[in-house]
């Protein structure tokens, strides 16, 4: 004997019994394909809908279209009434089971509160709006929707009358060319500490390995020494880089002016009318010293709004100068070797890549006009 068995929620068990010594392979085989999907609770597909439907429109009962596509005569029945009413092929297959604790709407209004700030991450929108939600199910459906946790991007901060400066500064620029950018020089200051960057260090290590000596970043109080640098970079290649005494003021940046330019000029076989000249709005760098020096030796001075979004490509520079000092095998053990290692890096620093910064220049100010003055991407 061969017995099968199914139990349904709206009925009581099925129980089916064929004496298989009486009934030929065949036989077994044909009876188990149309009543195992019944017993299993199979959901009839749209396609199969489609069949049953379409036969029985041709005259075939519900029956003779039913052991066609392997479902019982009442499963054919009920598809071929419900399509009279006007349901689809692909309507009645809903699943049952419990209902999910966030809807599509749910979702897109958290969407919503994140993008408008009013909820601040994950944790916050769960605690603020969906109280009744498990934090691990919030986690869990924001992911699938594409909403997944990420470490705030620190960029600089730019006020909305800076913003419109920048926006009006990209329109005067926008139809620079490669060739105009490669007329200028950019120059920047940048500090550099002897126990490492302020910026993250990553390290590839197993849980419970955290305090171990080589997965940590030692940190001394007042930073164990550091060194401050003035440096410029041209289509041709980098300048001068000039150690920084101290906190440089008004006199020793007109100074270091001086040294920089000559040197700059010099080194690249460049001449005053050929270039332009680019600085930051740091009130040393705006001083009246400053600025008489720039007029007395007739260098032409590049607009340059406050609160610059990061397009100043000496910044990217100053990062590779950084990890390529941190590669090195040897690292310095006091603010001199600092300083010795960082003009040994700065003049090694690739051509290529001082090239490829000055070809990104149209892109970076259309990508800041587009962004009406706001951080972009660089």
């Amino acid at each position: 004997m061969h017995t099968a068995t199914s139990t349904c929620f709206f009925s009581r068990p099925l129980v089916i019994t064929f004496p298989t010594a009486l009934l030929p392979n065949t036989l077994l085989a044909t009876l188990l394909h149309i009543f195992w999907p019944v017993m299993v609770g199979q959901v009839t597909t749209p396609t199969k809908k489609r069949v049953i439907i379409h036969q029985i429109e041709q005259g075939m009962t519900p029956e003779e279209a039913a052991a066609t596509v392997g479902v019982h005569r009442t499963t054919a029945s009920r598809i071929f009434d419900r399509h009279q009413k006007g349901e689809g092929y692909y309507e009645g297959n809903e699943k049952t089971g419990r209902p999910h604790k966030l809807t599509a709407k749910d979702l897109t209004w958290a969407e919503i509160l994140l993008y408008t700030g009013e909820a601040r991450d994950g944790a916050d929108l769960q605690r603020c709006f969906f109280p009744h939600v498990q934090p691990r199910t919030m986690r869990e459906n924001l992911q699938k929707v594409g909403l997944h946790g990420r470490t705030r991007r620190a960029v600089p901060f730019i006020k909305e009358e800076n913003q419109v400066d920048w926006k009006r500064w990209t329109e005067s620029v926008l139809d620079w060319k490669v060739d105009d950018w490669k007329k200028v020089i950019f120059t920047d200051e940048s500090k550099y500490r002897l126990m490492g960057s302020d910026g993250r260090s990553w390290c590839r290590r197993r849980d419970g390995d955290a305090l171990l000596p080589q997965f940590t970043v030692k940190r001394v109080q007042g930073g164990g020494g550091k060194v401050t640098v003035w440096g410029c970079i041209t289509a041709k290649g980098v300048g001068k880089l000039i150690r920084v005494e101290g906190n440089m003021d008004a006199i020793q940046y007109v100074c270091i002016l001086a040294d920089g330019v000559t040197d700059a000029l010099k080194r690249h076989s460049l001449d005053l009318p050929d270039v332009i000249w680019q600085q930051d709005n740091d009130p040393k760098h705006t001083s009246h010293l400053a600025y008489n020096f720039f007029f007395d030796h007739d260098i032409p001075l590049l607009h340059w709004p406050a609160n610059s979004p990061d397009i100043n490509i000496i910044e990217h520079v100053w990062d590779y100068l950084d990890n390529h000092l941190r590669r090195r095998p040897v690292q310095p053990k006091n603010e001199e070797q600092l300083w010795e290692m960082l003009e040994e890096e700065w003049y090694r620093i690739d051509l290529e890549y001082i090239e490829a910064l000055y070809d990104s220049m149209p892109r970076r100010v259309e990508a800041v006009y587009k962004a009406n003055g706001w951080n972009t991407k660089y």
